[in-house]
């Protein structure tokens, strides 16, 4: 009997103990599970900031990537304008391509000879810079001249090409000079004057005077196709006294008169906000001068190149509508013209084109003119 009594208390005793270690499990696993969770959301938490600092990073990176890209644009645009502008200059000062010929030929032997090509390069500016050095700050003071004139006067530069028009216009005609011996004695009339008119508008050796005026042409017959019917050629009948409008024409539905600046610039150069203002400013005094109404006004600037973003800004403070890169194509250039001394048409290379402005008909070919009881104007060389 107490041999059972004591075999109970000792199963009551392992009771015990059992149902104490397994509270104890139970308290630990608790704590594991909390210590688990703690671990969790504090791994969360670092997940979902380097989620956010990746984003940060990216968007910042994607920023850079932007900013470098648009550096390298404008560098690489800066290396194209000081290149151009170093070819041109190149054509009118022989010793500079001389010095950029044995440049080049310098930078070669630096590329084999890192040490031989760099002392060649030194000695070739040395040898240039005492030789030609008085001629270059002659230049250097006379650009400088320039450019302060030029700053007083932006339109300057426009201002000598028109002079130069204005000489170009007083001259005979080249024609003959369009055609070989063969094609002039073999082709008829008719033929002679259309190829010299093809190779004009195909040629690459007009003046600038020549282009800015065929640029201006070919606006005007965009804006008459456009519903203009009323097209002035201001800036080739006024010249330096244009007030900066090239073109105005009127739309008789709507009664709306557009005053036009045209701009035939290689891709180097930009419209300023200059342009812009000379536009609006001269249109105005236009409008006052001959009693036009200011709210049928409409003010277009055309462009062969892009505008700067404050011309841009500029323009839309003004109303003034820029149409950027715009080539020149093919148009009507004939001017068919019955004056006193009959039914003539006048080629763009002819000595009186620009000064006729009472035109009866614009044709493409030689043959549509002279169908039309037109023949071209005597004086001209051929």
């Amino acid at each position: 009997m107490g041999a059972l009594i004591f075999i109970v208390i000792v199963a009551i005793l392992f009771g015990i103990l059992y149902i104490s270690s397994l509270k104890d499990k139970v308290r630990r696993g608790e704590k594991a599970e909390q210590d688990s969770r703690k671990y969790y959301n504090e791994t969360r938490r670092l997940v979902d900031e380097l989620a956010t600092a990746r984003s940060t990073h990216l968007k910042t990176m994607k920023l850079l990537k932007q900013e470098t890209s648009e550096i390298i644009f404008k560098i690489k645009h800066r290396c194209e304008v000081l290149e151009h502008a170093l070819e041109e200059r190149a054509l009118s000062e022989p010793w500079l391509t001389s010095y950029i010929t044995q440049l080049k030929i310098a930078e070669d032997e630096k590329s084999l000879e890192k040490k031989h090509g760099y002392q060649t390069i030194k000695s070739l500016e040395k040898r240039f810079r005492e030789k030609y050095k008085p001629s270059v700050q002659e230049n250097i003071s006379l650009k400088a001249y320039l450019a302060e004139y030029e700053s007083l006067f932006p339109t300057l530069p426009d201002h000598i090409e028109k002079v130069k028009g204005l000489e170009i216009n007083y001259q005979e005609d080249g024609g003959r000079s369009w055609l070989s011996n063969e094609e002039f004695s073999s082709l008829s009339i008719t033929d002679r004057n259309q190829l010299i008119l093809d190779r004009y508008h195909n040629g690459k050796n007009k003046s600038k005077w020549q282009i800015g005026r065929d640029y201006e042409l070919y606006i005007g017959h965009i804006f008459k196709r456009k519903g203009y019917t009323k097209i002035i050629q201001y800036g080739i009948e006024k010249k330096l006294e244009d007030l900066g409008i090239d073109i105005i024409a009127t739309n008789p539905k709507t009664g709306k008169t557009a005053y036009v600046q045209c701009k035939y610039w290689s891709k180097y150069k930009m419209i300023r906000e200059n342009t812009v203002t000379q536009l609006y400013a001269g249109s105005l005094i236009h409008m006052l001068k001959n009693n036009e109404p200011f709210a049928l006004a409409e003010f277009y600037i055309c462009t062969s190149t892009i505008a700067s973003d404050l011309a841009k800004e500029c323009a839309k403070i003004l109303n003034v509508r820029i149409n950027e890169n715009i080539p020149i194509g093919i148009y009507p250039s004939i001017k068919c013209n019955n004056g006193e001394r009959g039914k003539i048409y006048h080629l763009p290379i002819d000595q009186m084109y620009d000064r006729i402005h009472s035109v009866e008909h614009v044709v493409s070919t030689c043959v549509e003119a002279e169908s039309k009881g037109y023949r071209r104007a005597f004086r001209w060389r051929g």
